[in-house]
């Protein structure tokens, strides 16, 4: 009998349920008093509904900071973001524009070239690309803070970030274009009774188009800067 006994003191209390665990979940409890008539049931669930309409209401309210707070955070990162955009696109810009002095300059050496007449002068050209971030209008769209903009600040955002993709995009353009000139060192080094004619062709048709594709990044940073400006002025 002793060792029964210790036996169950040992046992200890019974342990609770893991699916018992508190949770805060709404409660609607049953009325303290027993309901005798229309009016106590009346009185009862006004109270019940008058309780949800509550819950409910707090609930919005805490919903709605969260979602003010998102965006305004989202704007907060998106001015950052444009504000280095515009910096670095001012910088560029007199690059940008200067490309098709140059590129006329080395068109006028081969039609040199190609009456037989060595190019007097020097000539110099490189191409450099602008790197336009959008990591923040990426993260707004991600968060979901798009969605809790205003209908005109959202077109404002897209609008700006469309032209941006677009600079991006004849960015690549040039770049590509420009690589087709790679062999126009050499050439212009050489005598140009020796070069034959239709090298001499190909190479001013790739200048041609290179003249081309810079002047519509020109027209497009041209356009993006007025953009950038609006919105540093306004928002």
């Amino acid at each position: 009998m002793a060792d029964a006994t210790s036996t169950k003191a040992a046992a200890g209390p019974t342990p609770t349920p893991s699916g018992a665990e508190e949770k805060d979940n709404m409660e609607i409890h049953h009325p303290e008093k027993p309901i005798h008539n229309k009016k106590d049931f009346i009185i009862h669930m006004l109270t019940v509904v008058l309780g949800i309409l509550i819950a409910l209401g707090f609930e919005a309210v805490v919903q709605w900071g969260h979602h003010r707070a998102l965006v305004r955070e989202a704007k907060a990162n998106l001015a950052t973001e444009i504000a280095l955009n515009s910096k670095a696109l001012n910088d560029g810009l007199p690059e940008i524009m200067s490309r098709k002095q140059k590129l006329q300059q080395i068109l006028d050496f081969l039609q040199q070239m190609e009456k037989g007449k060595s190019p007097h002068g020097s000539f110099s050209f490189g191409w450099s690309g602008f790197d336009l971030y959008a990591t923040a209008w990426k993260t707004a769209e991600t968060s979901g803070a798009m969605a809790y903009m205003s209908y005109d600040d959202l077109k404002d955002y897209t609008e700006l970030y469309d032209l941006q993709q677009i600079f991006a995009s004849f960015q690549t353009d040039a770049f590509h274009a420009n690589a087709d000139l790679s062999s126009l060192p050499i050439i212009m080094r050489q005598d140009p009774r020796k070069v034959p004619p239709v090298i001499l062709g190909q190479m001013e048709a790739a200048v041609a188009k290179c003249i081309t594709v810079n002047e519509t990044v020109g027209v497009a940073a041209t356009q993006l800067k007025k953009q950038y400006d609006g919105f540093q002025n306004h928002k």
